[in-house]
């Protein structure tokens, strides 16, 4: 029975590794997919505020 139990308790273990594991990636992509988002964000107002500027001459 105690063998069996270990083989339960690993497997759930393992499970809850990989439920976090997903969720960690979850996480890193949203961060990454956010920051790509705000660094393209910040290069078209720069870019733009650089046309104004040339504009100006």
């Amino acid at each position: 029975m105690g063998f069996f139990g270990s083989i339960h308790q690993m497997k759930a273990v393992r499970r809850i590794a990989v439920v976090l594991g997903a969720v960690a990636l979850a996480v890193v992509s949203v961060v990454v997919v956010n920051g790509l988002y705000s660094a393209w964000a910040l290069l078209d107002l720069a870019w733009s505020a650089v046309v104004r500027f040339v504009n100006l001459f």
